[in-house]
């Protein structure tokens, strides 16, 4: 049995009863008050549905716009590090344009900057380490000179 009739005959926030207990619903508002204007709920139109407004995920991009800020700068300076210019170069002027399309070619002077004095700091932070001369024969018999081969009775290391 259709129930839409029916439940238009409820006020509307008594609308939302499921439909097998509709009759019910009107019943008992019929019994509770002899003088029920189910005329005018009938007459009272439905409200509106809201208006659901999708949200679309943002886009995924592929490829080097798809790079976060930290992983394009990453990227850009290996290559610039690692390559000479060349016009035939489609991933270094890919990744140029791409830095400069940011607006990261700054980031990317004070980052390359950055690490090209850490590397040099720690290439001259290797005169603290203990040097051990790389001849463990020469170590091993004591030679006093740089560079003197000291001849061994076996071919066993010293060690």
């Amino acid at each position: 049995m259709d129930t839409l009739p029916a439940k238009r005959m409820v006020p509307l926030d008594q609308r939302a009863v499921p439909g097998d207990r509709v009759l019910t619903q009107l019943r008992q508002n019929l019994l509770a008050d002899p003088g029920y204007d189910w005329q005018r709920h009938l007459a009272t139109p439905q409200p509106p549905r809201p208006v659901v407004r999708q949200v679309l995920p943002a886009p995924t991009h592929a490829g080097l716009p798809g790079l976060e800020s930290d992983e394009l700068l990453a990227a850009a300076e290996a290559v610039a590090q690692q390559r000479r210019p060349d016009e035939n170069d489609y991933l270094a002027q890919a990744l140029a344009h791409e830095v400069r399309r940011r607006g990261l070619a700054e980031d990317l002077r004070r980052v390359s900057e950055r690490h090209a004095r850490l590397r040099v700091e720690d290439f001259l932070d290797r005169a603290a380490w203990p040097y051990h001369p790389t001849d463990c024969w020469a170590m091993a018999s004591g030679a006093a000179a740089p560079g003197v081969v000291v001849p061994r009775d076996d071919d066993e290391p010293p060690w």
